[in-house]
């Protein structure tokens, strides 16, 4: 079993609950595409993508803050000499936070009304979700400043700290999805 997270970080965790990133395997799950004009098919299409990508998105991002701030904050101190988890991870934290409001304001209620009635989704609902996405996701603009930092401070620790070598070997193995991608990796992708 994985460390308990630190209150700071857990609270970005606690407000979306697993279960609400549940989604179907396939649009044809939630509505009837078979009576969608091709135009309204491909209007379907690109919202259910947006969908998954923001799904999978926020699901990596939580994996990212479980598997390694949550760890890295166990064993740091004892075994990488108080190295500074900003410098590791920046406000990633902030991030799925913020995608984590993006989801529960503005996608998921759309995508539930979708599944109750097997109605195309509608694409005027997820529209004040877009006007607001400059303040919902400012956590990005940090992040994205800060991120090539981040990725040269983790290669160089890897580089110079077994024991960080070690961690990052262990982290990536704990996960199926991490297992793919270097954290420096995963850390690039918002």
């Amino acid at each position: 079993s994985l460390p308990k997270l630190p209150p700071a970080i857990e609270c970005y965790l606690s407000g979306l609950p697993d279960k609400e990133l549940e989604v179907e395997t396939s649009l044809a799950d939630i509505v009837d595409i078979e009576n969608l004009s091709t135009r309204e098919y491909k209007q379907q299409a690109a919202i259910w993508e947006l969908i998954e990508t923001e799904v999978n998105y926020i699901k990596q991002l939580r994996s990212i803050i479980t598997i390694y701030m949550s760890v890295f904050h166990v064993i740091n101190g004892p075994y990488l000499n108080s190295v500074n988890t900003y410098d590791l991870f920046s406000n990633i934290d902030e991030v799925c936070e913020a995608n984590g409001k993006f989801w529960s304001y503005y996608i998921s209620q759309p995508l539930t009304e979708a599944k109750k009635s097997h109605s195309p989704l509608d694409a005027k609902l997820f529209k004040q979700g877009f006007l607001n996405i400059k303040n919902l996701l400012k956590p990005y603009v940090r992040f994205c400043q800060e991120v090539d930092h981040c990725r040269r401070f983790i290669q160089k620790l890897e580089k110079d700290s077994t024991n960080f070598s070690v961690f990052l070997q262990w982290a990536s193995s704990i996960h199926s999805s991490n297992s793919r991608l270097a954290l420096v990796d995963q850390l690039a992708q918002p």
